[in-house]
């Protein structure tokens, strides 16, 4: 029988603390300096060769960390240097050859107004393509098919690099297999890992815990070594259950040790501290329902904040699983966000996917799905602040902040006659960002081919070896080669607007010159009149039509500006309507607006109400939300609900929250994720963070401790819940 872990704060203060369990390796200066070199050495024959033998070089020489109490291993000092060393490379080219666009990238994060940039994160390979062939025979496919090409052919280089990556991963498992050698003869959990180690190092899983172990090695080796993130571990229920059900049948496995698996799985991802957690897909068909469960029970029990949890939410769903999930949440364990099945495939199939590939769709990162080992979506590339459009309507474009024209050069306030001018111009400027994001985002990707490769990817991505030749996942290789872009902050642009038309356009109150005045100076000497603007107009998030149609239109003319324009890797962009933190973040480049917020604060975040502004309830807020055609917003969004946990008491309580959530779907909602704290608590442990260290609040996309968030990200899930 497997040993279950047994001291996890023991566990935890190792992966913290680190230097006692790290092996004998390269110290990261020396590291870096040699992987430059190396870089250098190959970089004229080629890209995909240099960055191949950079990665056989980290894997063969940098520190490993190894705790001998560990069902699984992956820990490995990295100096990053393949991504410092791609951007390195990538900006010289902008500079250097769109020199237009180099500027304008800089402008964008100077104002606060857009951002464009690369993206090579938050991609899926094709798990059961790697559990099917295996390290070997991926090594021994790779070589084979060298063969058909000059050896200074593109394809040559590309399948040699994959040669060299893969051969490289055997190296670490080598390392890795010395380390448990010593060890193996300790205990089952010891003489598992090991055995697991020499069987994985050639040969496909043959069982639960070696398709685990192989998997961890792929997401983390794509992760932080070729950076060319994976940032999913798939449809796990579907992907695992195969192997869950035979070892259980066979007697491979008990059920007590295959759930020991999974907890010692959970919390290794844990220590990694991956960026924004490490997700996890549960597709919830009757049919892997027991591995579904299995996964949030233990979830549950180790009472962590990683792996997040997606779950995709369909008709098929069982209520034993959403119930199970809703009570995880109603106890705190709540790094869990629901999906709208019928609503993704369909915005996939919009945008051009075929419904056979929309069907499999798996989220990445946050909530952006994408289908899986098919597709580079590029969900973070380009970013829109909605809320400057109104702004910039206000001076023609001129950022007062800066002292610079950021957006559109149109029509001076004093010339504007009507509110439906006003308006125009705020979907000018809004046009004008789009337009300058799509242009910047296109020019770096022209350079992806001379600047990246992806070794360990291009042979687990569909479309990149064929029968017609051999290309990287990010110079056309994949199926669908996707690039998109989030506009957000559409809250505030609707409460804004509301109060523009209101106040100067029929109650005439202001001319739009003498509003703009009072917002360039942050309502100075006009408290009492922010607060009126703040309580008065109408917001997004009480089903009332005039705020959630604006919201409804904006978001629309935002996909007729983005959604089907071609990049220049054979795919399009999409859009994308989530904020996560970058409402704090750019937040603080706004002036005061027209729906009484100050200067520097938090703009709306993803498709939430303005702070204490959604006064009609949980419902209302639902009914505003699903006004918007998520089919137009292909890359994804969320709404983020905040409930009193008295909402969650008895089985009443759960059953009634399951019920909101099919509700939301039904009503076309994309996604929900679902914070429940008692505004007390939240005070108490902002004044004495030591009692309450393991309470977890749902960010954005992502789980943290809330003793870890900044003051004022605090203040502000304190106000969330004192407007429940």
């Amino acid at each position: 029988m497997l040993t279950a872990i047994l001291d996890k704060a023991e566990l935890k203060r190792a992966h913290d603390e680190k230097e006692k369990y790290l092996t004998d390796g390269t110290d990261l200066v020396t590291l870096e300096k040699e992987c430059r070199q190396l870089f250098e050495k190959y970089k004229g024959v080629s890209v995909a060769l240099a960055r191949a033998y950079v990665i056989d070089h980290i894997l063969s020489n940098s520190r490993i960390f190894y705790h001998p109490d560990e069902l699984f291993v992956f820990g490995i000092e990295n100096c990053n240097i393949t991504g410092k060393i791609r951007y390195e490379m990538l900006w010289q080219n902008m500079k250097e050859k769109c020199p237009e666009s180099a500027s304008l990238q800089l402008l964008g994060y100077e104002s606060g107004a857009y951002t464009g940039d690369c993206d090579f994160g938050h991609n899926c390979p094709d798990y059961e393509k790697l559990f099917a062939k295996g390290i070997g025979c991926i090594i021994a496919q790779a070589k084979k098919r060298t063969e058909k090409y000059p050896q200074n052919s593109r394809e040559h280089q590309i399948l040699l690099s994959v040669v060299i990556s893969y051969t490289a991963l055997q190296k670490l498992i080598d390392r890795y297999i010395a380390l448990t050698e010593k060890h193996k003869d300790k205990g089952e959990n010891q003489s598992l890992l090991h055995t697991t180690l020499l069987n994985i190092r050639e040969d496909p899983p043959k069982n639960m815990h070696e398709a685990l172990q192989l998997q961890m090695f792929i997401y983390s080796l794509m992760t932080i070594v070729s950076e060319n993130n994976a940032r999913t571990l798939g449809i796990f229920d579907k992907l695992f259950f195969p192997f869950y059900k035979n070892d259980a049948e066979s007697g491979i496995f008990s059920e007590k040790d295959l759930r020991t698996i999974l907890s010692h799985l959970f919390y290794r991802y844990y220590t990694m501290h991956f960026t924004a957690n490490t997700p996890l897909c549960l597709c919830g068909e009757k049919d892997f329902s027991p591995l579904s469960m299995a996964v949030l029970e233990e979830y549950d029990a180790l009472d962590i904040n990683d792996p997040k949890i997606q779950i995709r939410c369909h008709e098929k769903l069982s209520d034993g699983i959403l119930d199970f999930a809703v009570s995880c949440i109603s106890r705190g364990r709540n790094s869990i966000v629901f999906l709208n099945d019928d609503v993704v495939i369909a915005a996939l199939t919009k945008l051009g996917a075929d419904e056979k590939d929309a069907k499999n769709y798996v989220p990445v990162g946050c909530y952006e799905p994408l289908c899986a080992g098919k597709e580079i979506a590029a969900t973070c590339a380009g970013r829109i602040i909605l809320p400057k459009a109104v702004e910039y309507a206000f001076t023609s474009g001129y950022d007062t902040n800066i002292k610079k024209q950021v957006g559109a050069k149109t029509k001076p306030i004093e010339e504007i006659g009507s509110f439906d001018e006003f308006y125009a111009i705020v979907k000018e400027q809004i046009a004008h960002l789009a337009d300058t994001t799509i242009k910047i985002c296109y020019d770096f990707e022209r350079f992806y081919p001379c600047v990246n490769s992806s070794p360990f990817f291009v042979p687990l991505l569909c479309g990149c070896i064929t029968e017609n030749g051999v290309r990287e996942p990010y110079d056309g290789g994949a199926k669908y080669g996707n690039t998109s872009i989030n506009a957000f902050g559409i809250a505030t642009v609707a409460g804004e607007l509301c109060a523009i038309k209101k106040a100067v356009f029929e109650e005439k109150r202001f001319s739009l010159s003498q509003l703009f005045e009072i917002l360039e100076n942050d309502w100075k000497d006009n408290e009492a009149l922010r607060l009126e603007f703040f309580a008065k107009y109408p917001k997004y998030g009480n089903a009332d039509k005039t705020p959630d149609g604006i919201a409804a239109d904006i978001m629309k003319y935002c996909a007729s500006l983005i959604n089907g324009v071609p990049n220049c890797r054979g795919g399009f962009f999409r859009l994308g309507a989530f904020s996560i933190d970058w409402c704090f973040t750019f937040g603080k480049n706004l002036i005061a607006s027209a729906d009484g917020r100050h200067s520097g604060e938090p703009m709306s975040k993803n498709m939430c109400a303005i702070t204490a502004t959604d006064k009609g309830g949980a419902t209302s807020l639902i009914r505003s939300v699903a006004a918007i055609d998520y089919t137009d917003v292909p890359n994804g969004t969320v709404l983020d609900l905040m409930l009193h946990r008295s909402v969650f008491s008895g089985e009443d309580g759960i059953k009634s929250v399951c019920a909101m959530v099919r509700a939301y779907m039904k009503m076309g909602g994309f996604a929900i994720q679902i914070n429940s704290f008692d505004p007390k608590i939240l005070r108490a442990a902002q004044k004495m963070p030591q009692k309450y260290s393991t309470l977890q609040v749902r960010r954005c996309g992502w789980n943290v401790y809330f003793n870890e968030l900044s003051k004022s990200e605090q203040d502000e899930f304190i106000k969330q819940a004192e407007n429940l």
